[in-house]
């Protein structure tokens, strides 16, 4: 059991290892880009946070709880 185990786990790290090193190989674009698109989410939310939290409190304090 313990054995069999183990094997799984080996694998298991063995392939994440393997598609780590196919990510990088692919080249820093990809990462840079996920970057990118991460930052530029994290702005809108932020955005449309502050305007939606300054709508509510202008118009709709009522509403808000």
């Amino acid at each position: 059991m313990t054995i069999k185990l183990r094997n799984k786990n080996k694998h298991q790290r063995e392939q994440n290892h393997y598609t780590i090193n196919e990510e990088i190989t692919r080249g820093g674009k990809r990462v840079l880009v996920s970057v990118v698109v991460v930052v530029v989410v994290v702005v809108v939310v932020a955005v449309v946070v502050v305007v939606v939290q300054g709508g509510l409190d202008k118009g709709l304090k009522g509403v808000r709880v």
